[in-house]
This record gives C-alpha cells, sequence and structure tokens, in this order.
C-alpha cells in the first residue's frame, strides 16, 4: 500500500480493479462448479 500517495484517483482505480477482479473470480468459480455439475 502506497500511503505516500493521497490520490483519490488512483485508490479509486485500486478498488475498481479488485471489485473487477472479485467479480471475474467468482464468475470462473460459477462456470467450474456449473461445468462440474453439468457431467
Amino acid at each position: 500500500m502506497q500511503a505516500m500517495l493521497p490520490n483519490t484517483a488512483n485508490e479509486n482505480a485500486k478498488i475498481v480493479a479488485g471489485a473487477a477482479t472479485a467479480v471475474i473470480m467468482t464468475a470462473v468459480l460459477f462456470i467450474v462448479v456449473l461445468a462440474v455439475l453439468m457431467q
């Protein structure tokens, strides 16, 4: 964490990137579970 940079845009970008990563990981997990159940 870079606390020395009080950049609001940078912090928002990190939050958005983290949220997007979490959503993508959840979607991938969901797809994998569905694929396993379909077999």
